[in-house]
Order: C-alpha cells, then sequence, then structure tokens
C-alpha cells in the first residue's frame, strides 16, 4: 500500500493528471506526450501522477467505424502504455475508468482493462478517486473522475465540471473525457474560514486535425496537460502547458 505523506520546504509538490491518451488513435499525438513524460522526469520537486481515463483508444465495431481506425490492437495499447508509465511507477497514485479504455471493452466482454493497467503500478483502478494526501502534516483532498457529456465552449465546460463536482469536499477536482485544459476557483466559507476549491480540466493528447472533433465542426481543442503545484502551505497553483504555446511545432496539420 502506498503512503501519500509529503514532507516539503522550498520546493512545491506537483501533481500531474493525465488523461485521454487514446493510444491506438491515429490521432494520439506520440511526440507530445514524450514531451509530457520528458518533462515529469526531469522535474526535480516531489511529484505525483494520476491517469484519469481514457488512456488507450479500445474502439469498438459497435462505436461507428472507429474500430477499423486504430493503429494497433488492444494488446498492443496496453503494452505500449506500461512501457511508456512504468518508469513512473513509484509516483503513480491512482487510475481511473474511462468510457474508451474501461465501460466499452466491460460491457462486452465483463473484463476491466483499467484494472490489468493499474495493477502495474501497484493501485487500483476507480471510477472516482478520492485520496487525502498530506504534506507537511497537512491534509490536502484530490478528486479525479474521467466524466461524462461534453460542452462545445470552455467556459460552458468548466461550469458542467463545476455543477458535477460541487458536492465533493476536496482541494482540488479533475475532470477528464472533455478534452479542454482548463481551470477556476471557487470559495467557501466554514465558520471563520475561506477555502478555495480548484476545477481542473485535463486535456488531451488527441490532434484536432483529422479528428472527430474537427469533422463535426467543435471548436478546436488542442493538445495539452496540467499539473497542480501545492506549496508548503497548501497554495494551489494550476499549469496548463498547450502545445501551441510550448511546443508549436508539435501541432500536426
Amino acid at each position: 500500500m502506498k503512503k501519500y505523506d509529503y514532507d516539503i520546504n522550498k520546493k512545491d509538490l506537483h501533481c500531474y493528471c493525465l488523461s485521454d491518451l487514446h493510444i491506438g488513435n491515429p490521432q494520439f499525438n506520440k511526440e507530445y506526450f514524450e514531451y509530457a513524460l520528458d518533462m515529469i522526469k526531469n522535474d526535480k520537486h516531489e511529484k505525483i501522477i494520476i491517469l484519469n481515463g481514457d488512456i488507450l483508444e479500445i474502439s469498438s465495431k459497435n462505436v461507428g467505424n472507429s474500430a477499423f481506425k486504430q493503429k494497433i490492437d488492444v494488446n498492443q495499447q496496453l503494452e505500449l502504455a506500461i512501457d511508456y508509465l512504468e518508469p513512473f511507477k513509484d509516483q503513480i497514485i491512482g487510475v481511473t475508468k474511462g468510457n474508451h479504455d474501461s465501460a466499452r471493452i466491460l460491457k462486452d466482454f465483463d473484463f476491466d482493462i483499467t484494472q490489468v493497467l493499474a495493477q502495474s503500478f501497484d493501485v487500483d483502478s476507480v471510477s472516482q478517486f478520492y485520496e487525502q494526501i498530506t504534506i507537511n502534516e497537512q491534509p490536502y483532498k484530490i478528486f479525479a473522475l474521467h466524466g461524462k457529456g461534453s460542452s462545445s465552449k470552455s467556459h460552458l465546460a468548466l461550469g458542467k465540471i463545476i455543477r458535477e463536482t460541487e458536492y465533493v469536499d476536496a482541494n482540488v477536482v479533475f475532470y477528464g473525457h472533455i478534452h479542454r485544459a482548463l481551470y477556476g476557483s471557487t470559495i467557501s466559507r466554514v465558520n471563520n474560514k475561506y477555502n478555495r476549491k480548484y476545477y481542473v480540466g485535463t486535456g488531451s493528447f488527441l490532434s484536432y486535425h483529422g479528428s472527430y472533433a474537427e469533422s463535426h465542426g467543435y471548436t478546436p481543442s488542442l493538445e495539452a496537460f496540467t499539473r497542480v503545484d501545492i506549496d508548503k502551505n497548501l497554495n494551489t497553483k494550476v499549469n496548463i502547458f498547450n502545445i501551441d504555446e510550448v511546443q508549436p511545432e508539435m501541432i500536426n496539420i
């Protein structure tokens, strides 16, 4: 059982939440994902990683024609994901179930492949990840959910995340599925103390060009991932790494 207690002084704790890789999809941006992994590898801070669903594509013939387009089969998708992420095994604290990599194969075969993935990192796959870590003996609550549905605009997507997770007592909420990297926060008052809660859309590693989103005329949402920095006083800062801002030459057009 992993224990999540961190003593930090000058350097923040970095929490990376990676979601919607869709390994096996023709639009999976392998180069940008490897850029993200290099960033994590070279990060000298204490760090933790959450895998927030749809790590694998797992196309189904029961859903459109995507099964004929995926580049590698399910076994290869799983093997590649493990190969990519095994070096970060000690930092991975949770894996959530996505609609692609869990719901589809679970429905057809009563088999949870995300549990196989999670067990490779000595954690469980869950529908909702909820963990209280401690930073300098202070509790900090993290909630992650793959999510469902979609929103055509970023401000609507943020409102959706807040509505669906406002019941959760957490310092930060991570929400996948919508393929948008964004964040916002709300304030609540408990007696004479004010608490800020952050809501983070975790982005994706799917290229917009040639995608389902492009073919249906959805507002462009480019590859992006997120990192939350937590300091010794539990102050939270959300960082978004948009491909067009940090590695524009990796955009596939």
